[in-house]
């Protein structure tokens, strides 16, 4: 499929009346020699499908020579609905046992710059008028286009990409039935509607993944170094009414956690994704038997990690990620 088109909202512009659905077109493809310029002009489509795939496809393998993969990407507003906001791509990937995502702004109305250290980019304004529940096209575009590379590609891990599209706020459907009632309209008064396509696929070769994996610490890695696991009697004497460093080998992430004597565990986040989002410090039960160190999240899950001393280090693996080492404890 070309295209994606998404139902953004019920209402019309005015509060008096509904409307058809709005949709945003949205279309979206992969390959590995877009550049921006003439990809982008009047052969956009033609451009699409003669260097790479549609969105719903698998990537051609990866080219000897090329770094990343690009994707070209175009959208397009409903002719009586709002202005577009933005284009984000979605990335997911898994490593070692673990599943991640990320979202990059990859096109955006003009007036904004992303923030140089965080990425973010400021919101598009607010023209939504709650007591009228209406708003205006004064902000945002009609139209939004960009070709992107993938900044921190990894060739020897699965991946999958996805395009979403924001339009600029409109009144939510509350707003339409506070103002038909004549009451105060409940908090939040705006939404910002949006469409998504399909995503495109990236598979390593043979050749790549076992490369990956050639990098990877593992249980049966560290079985063969005759690597010692902790007992139960060494994990509290490390860990009991102390704090340690926790860092995650695959995302670089790090925290702090501070295991007190009447089993609560406080992780605080000190480098990494936590900390640059403002994370606070989250405190769960803890508890160490039969050589495994326990925690308790607050949705009730529970998982359990077997800590092992190698040349020095303290390594740790999840019983939940697929018998990889992601963990190392640092002591103080």
């Amino acid at each position: 499929m070309p295209d994606a088109a998404c139902s953004t909202s019920r209402w019309s512009r005015s509060s008096k009346s509904r409307e058809h659905p709005k949709r945003i077109r949205a279309r979206f493809f992969g390959g590995w020699d877009y550049k921006t310029g003439d990809d982008l002009g009047d052969n956009f489509g033609k451009t699409g499908y003669d260097k790479g795939v549609p969105m719903g496809r698998d990537l051609a393998a990866r080219p000897d020579k090329a770094k990343a993969p690009t994707f070209l990407v175009q959208a397009e507003k409903d002719a009586d609905a709002a202005n577009l906001d933005r284009i984000q791509i979605i990335k997911g990937w898994s490593k070692h046992g673990k599943s991640f995502e990320k979202i990059y702004n990859v096109a955006w109305s003009r007036g904004r710059t992303p923030d140089a250290k965080t990425g973010r980019l400021p919101p598009v304004g607010n023209t939504v008028n709650v007591a009228e529940a209406s708003y205006a096209n004064t902000i945002g575009t009609d139209k939004l286009s960009a070709v992107w590379q993938d900044p921190e590609f990894d060739p020897t891990l699965r991946s999958f990409y996805y395009v979403r599209v924001l339009e600029i706020p409109k009144p939510r459907w509350s707003t339409f039935d506070a103002r038909k009632l004549g009451i105060t309209a409940p908090d939040p008064a705006s939404v910002q509607e949006r469409a998504w396509t399909s995503p495109i696929w990236y598979t390593p070769t043979d050749a790549d993944l076992a490369k990956g994996r050639e990098k990877a610490i593992t249980v049966t890695g560290l079985a063969n170094d005759k690597a010692e696991a902790l007992s139960t009697d060494e994990l509290k004497q490390l860990l009991v009414g102390k704090t340690v460093r926790i860092k995650n080998l695959v995302s670089g992430a790090e925290y702090d956690a501070a295991y007190s004597e009447d089993g609560l565990r406080t992780l605080t986040a000190t480098a990494g994704f936590g900390s640059a989002h403002g994370q606070g410090a989250a405190t769960n039960p803890y508890f160490i038997t039969d050589g495994k160190l326990s925690s308790r999240l607050e949705d009730g899950s529970q998982f359990s990690s077997r800590l092992y001393r190698h040349g020095g280090h303290y390594l740790a693996a999840r019983d939940d990620e697929a018998g990889f080492v992601n963990y190392e404890f640092f002591p103080r």
